[in-house]
């Protein structure tokens, strides 16, 4: 007789009975964690009845494909990390894309406009793009830009790869397997999404990469770890395709304002990776610090920056903390112009 119990997700204990002997093997240790509730009654032992050949492939199957959690002020990555949701006002920011040559999806994500206590959602899919979000307390969908009510779901789109929109407790659940989702489930105020398991690593956004690897968690969009969370949701913000969509902010590269000396002499100094900054004619109404790192140069030394400049191409010589804007105000629209 072969009897196994969890003794914890990612250990169990082995029994094994044969004629005139019982071996006990204690904590063994698993390759992943498999996650199951604890039935037990309080204070009882209770002998193991749990199937494992039965339920494990399943458990196994939900450890491994990762999800991505979003409730409130706090963003739980595919490999389990909290982070918290500070996003900057009115710009979407990339939760998770598929960063493999084919490019098959990409999920985004803002504060609500209109009640800040919800969030807006953006799917791309190949040639579908797909809108939730809450306007008057009311959910609203639209694909493609065309507005799809609530009485008209379950949708299911008629080409393939297909795509399939339901219903599901106070909101709607996303599948398009093709693509690589298996699951988006979306009410306004959560939001929890499962990829695939064949895009298991081929992620990236701040979901994470779903790798089980927390070691490059806060890797930015050009490779580089982040030195703090704030730095790291900044740098997936995506920036505006149009004035009108109301997001007035833009990877900038900045000067350091205070003197620096190097070797005795003055210099100046400029960050090597972008800081978030309004746009121009708008200025800062919420801003908050994030660690950078800067290059110097000799004071004598003119250093050009073209318009559009995102990274310096120098090492860094010394880390410092930097205001960072999250909320603009612009005398006025930037569509004026």
């Amino acid at each position: 007789k072969l009897v196994f119990a969890l003794s914890s997700p990612r250990t169990c204990d082995v029994v094994i009975r044969i004629p005139r002997l019982t071996v006990y093997y204690r904590a063994l240790r698993l390759p992943v964690p498999i996650p199951v509730g604890h039935h037990a009654k309080e204070n009882v032992l209770q002998t193991p009845t749990w199937n494992i050949f039965a339920e494990a492939p399943k458990l196994i199957m939900d450890s491994i494909q990762g999800e991505c959690k979003v409730a409130q002020d706090q963003i739980t990555t595919f490999n389990g990390v909290d982070l918290a949701s500070a996003l900057p006002e009115n710009c979407y920011n990339v939760l998770a894309q598929d960063c493999s040559p084919e490019m098959k999806f990409m999920v985004l994500m803002r504060n609500s406009k209109e009640s800040p206590n919800h969030k807006d959602i953006n799917v791309k899919l190949g040639e579908y793009d797909i809108d939730m979000y809450y306007s008057a307390d009311a959910f609203k969908m639209k694909i493609n830009n065309l507005e799809v009510s609530e009485e008209h779901l379950p949708y299911k789109s008629f080409n393939y790869p297909t795509v399939e929109i339901k219903k599901k407790g106070n909101g709607v659940s996303l599948s398009a397997s093709e693509y690589g989702i298996d699951s988006l489930d979306y009410d306004g105020l959560t939001f929890k999404f499962r990829p695939t398991i064949w895009m298991k690593g081929k992620t990236c956004g701040i979901c994470g990469h779903n790798d089980d690897e927390s070691e490059k968690e806060l890797q930015m969009p050009d490779g580089s770890v982040a030195k703090d969370q704030m730095r790291f949701i900044h740098s997936w913000i995506l920036p505006a395709e149009s004035c009108s969509e109301g997001c007035n902010l833009k990877h900038t590269l900045v000067k350091l304002e205070k003197a620096i000396a190097t070797d005795g002499a003055k210099a100046k100094c400029y960050s090597v990776q972008p800081v978030l900054r309004c746009a121009k004619g708008c200025s800062p109404v919420k801003t908050v610090e994030v660690s950078t790192g800067f290059h110097c140069l000799p004071s004598d030394v003119s250093l050009d920056l073209p318009e559009g400049q995102i990274r310096l191409e120098k090492s860094e010589d010394f880390s410092e903390k930097v205001e960072a804007h999250t909320a603009c105000s612009c005398e006025t629209s930037p569509c004026a112009a």
